[in-house]
């Protein structure tokens, strides 16, 4: 048997062992999952990953990032549904395996009228226009680069977002929009505020876009 496949057993026993009034105590102590907001949706997926470094031995089944970082590890990729408070997937893999992989596993999982919550590391374009597709919803920040255009028109051009958003931003520093992302121009709601002065310091300057 292999280490993956032992791996992976020991795993599964050991979520089987999260048993509901354990999830729903950590369910009660995340505010998320009390938002107004999110009671529209039929389910609502958390998903994210962790890495953890393993001896170089291992290399060979777990790859790690290698460089300056461990040669074998292996990343841990949970998805969460937050309103039945349920484990639903945790994927295995190396180290060097990417969110982006992962986060096209969801597609298996979404149905109409659920919403994925990730972060910047599962964007991808293509796995967002399926799950438009299955009438489902996403959140996540926009990666830089992404074109965005205010048409789904072939001949439209892509627009300065941060020039855009910044002569149409309201008094309170919120602007909401529909574009079109990408060139397969996938409608979405982008959602843009100013970060607030006390709060600058922790991003850095290309991620504040001079807002």
């Amino acid at each position: 048997m292999s280490q993956i496949k032992k791996l992976k057993e020991i795993t599964e026993k050991h979520i089987k062992c999260l048993d509901k009034d354990n999830l729903n105590k950590i369910a009660r102590e995340t505010s998320l999952i009390q938002l107004k907001a999110l009671e529209r949706f039929s389910n609502v997926y958390l998903e994210d990953s962790t890495q953890i470094e393993l001896s170089e031995r291992l290399s060979e089944e777990f790859k790690g990032m290698g460089g300056s970082a461990s040669k074998s590890s292996i990343k841990l990729d949970v998805l969460y549904e937050a309103t039945h408070h349920l484990l639903k997937k945790v994927f295995i893999t190396g180290g060097s395996y990417s969110d982006q992989k992962n986060g096209a596993k969801v597609l298996n999982e979404i149905q109409e009228g659920d919403l994925i919550i990730r972060d910047l590391g599962y964007f991808d374009l293509s796995v967002s226009g399926s799950i438009q597709e299955k009438k489902a919803y996403y959140l996540s920040r926009l990666f830089k680069g992404v074109k965005v255009y205010l048409s789904p028109d072939s001949d439209a051009e892509a627009i300065d977002l941060v020039s855009h958003v910044k002569k149409r931003i309201d008094q309170k520093g919120f602007i909401d929009m529909r574009v079109y992302l990408g060139e397969e121009r996938i409608c979405s709601r982008l959602v843009a505020y100013c970060t607030p002065e006390t709060e600058r310091a922790y991003f850095p300057k290309t991620q504040r876009a001079g807002m």
